[in-house]
């Protein structure tokens, strides 16, 4: 992440995608719905970037978070996916950039089209001794344009 000046601002988009998760781990209960909708979480994600960079502005960058226990969301696919929103995948690894198009180009109002370029790396977050117990988040920074300076 880069450094924020004194005076500068940082916009934060969250998301948080579950499994079911019930576990209990140091006298705290947990009970954790499924979303199940995996493809709702990327394309959430995704939008979450392109939001931020609609409104950054000089002295104002965005981060957008996405923290899940859902493997499937940081693991890249066994083979190439034929799903719909195969584009919006957010394995670690993968970079996100350009237009990315859900389906067939049938669903135009969810297509996105990113101006910037996003390497996609997962970092651990928590771990709870239960199948499904890794939390882990994806950051992707939307760094602040430079300033124009008149002449």
């Amino acid at each position: 992440m880069t450094d924020v000046a004194a005076g500068a601002s940082t916009a934060v988009e969250l998301k948080y995608s579950t499994g079911r998760l019930d576990v209990e781990q140091d006298g705290e209960t947990y009970a954790l719905k499924d979303h199940a909708a995996t493809d709702l979480a990327r394309l959430g994600f995704v939008q979450d970037v392109r939001r931020l960079e609609l409104s950054a502005a000089p002295g104002r960058n965005g981060i957008a978070l996405l923290l899940s226990d859902v493997a499937g969301l940081w693991q890249p696919p066994a083979s190439e996916p034929s799903t719909r929103d195969r584009a919006f995948r957010l394995h670690e690894g993968r970079e996100l950039s350009g237009r990315l198009v859900r389906g067939d180009g049938d669903s135009a109002s969810n297509d996105v089209v990113l101006d910037g370029s996003y390497a996609l790396h997962w970092r651990d977050f928590s771990r709870f001794d239960a199948p499904r117990g890794t939390f882990r988040y994806l950051a992707v920074e939307v760094p602040a344009p430079a300033a124009v300076t008149g002449a």
